[in-house]
């Protein structure tokens, strides 16, 4: 398998991700849905695609591919099904990234843990996000959509927001978070960070615990 350190995850596909010394993937789905499935790398992005119909899907199951990795820093959700991970992903950045663009529609959901110094969510889609672990800045952009960030088990130093979403974004920090709400979705703060800078520029709201 070839290096990577970005992976895009294609309709149909349920990813788990795990730290690991060396690249490799492993693939389970149906035996008359494998030769559609397709794994490769191109100019370090694994592309996971699962080119079954939606009729074939449902008799057969579903395609989930097991991704190990030493690098990673951006993942990008193009499927409906669910990204987690396996174990904690200890990396300098991660990125993870559903945007519906180009055709490509964004509706599943990633529950993952995390240490990293910098965490950036962007989103404007219907995704959920379950995310735990560390992280020392983190930047959450709902630029659009239906999605939710569930943060109660994820300890950030520093928080961004962006949200022009319509639900709550629930988060722990520190230290400072600082931002905009733009749309009917509030900020949660499921505690009380040192220094609070959001505008409040709809119905959504800074809540307090």
């Amino acid at each position: 398998m070839p290096a990577f350190h970005h992976i895009e995850v294609g309709e149909r596909v349920s990813v788990i991700i795990e730290k690991a010394t060396q690249h490799e993937i492993s693939i389970t789905t149906g035996s008359n849905l494998m030769p559609q499935v397709e794994a490769k790398v191109e100019e370090g992005v694994l592309k996971l695609s699962d080119h079954n119909t939606c009729n074939w899907s449902r008799s057969f199951g579903t395609t989930q591919i097991l991704v190990k990795t030493p690098t990673l820093e951006n993942v990008f959700v193009h499927t409906e099904q669910t990204i987690r991970s396996n174990g904690i992903l200890e990396f300098p950045i991660i990125r993870l990234i559903a945007m519906t663009t180009n055709g490509k529609v964004s509706v599943g959901e990633v529950d993952v843990t995390v240490q990293c110094n910098q965490l950036v969510i962007e989103s404007n889609s219907d995704t959920y996000f379950t995310i735990k672990g560390n992280a020392n800045q983190g930047a959450i952009n709902f630029y659009h959509g239906l999605g939710y960030f569930y943060g109660e088990n994820l300890s950030l130093n520093q928080l961004q927001v962006f949200h022009r979403g319509v639900h709550d974004m629930k988060v722990r920090v520190t230290n400072q978070v600082s931002g905009k709400l733009l749309s009917t979705g509030n900020l949660v703060l499921l505690q009380v960070p040192q220094t609070v800078n959001v505008e409040q520029l709809f119905t959504g709201k800074v809540i307090y615990p």
